[in-house]
């Protein structure tokens, strides 16, 4: 996910993945992204962030649930990570 002198709002919530393991990639500046995942996903992140950050903590759940990583750097702007 890419933005610039904007915003992103990534909704994951309907999402049907093929993979037990999925790596998404965030590169923002003076933007606002916003991602919100299931309830049910595991959620590992290592965001940079030089801005305003409302992440999540990592959520480890069980072995079976999907696993979402997400990764990258936000300079300027702000972050949002959530889980519903």
């Amino acid at each position: 996910m890419t933005a610039a002198f904007g915003g992103g709002d990534l909704d994951l919530r309907a999402a049907v993945p093929s993979q037990e393991e999925i790596t998404l990639t965030v590169w923002s500046l003076a933007a606002r992204v916003s991602i919100t995942v299931p309830a049910r996903w595991r959620v590992t992140s290592q965001i940079v962030v030089a801005g305003r950050s409302e992440a999540m903590p990592d959520r480890a759940g069980s072995p079976g649930e999907l696993l979402l990583r997400v990764r990258g750097t936000c300079l300027g702007g702000s972050f949002r990570l959530a889980q519903e």
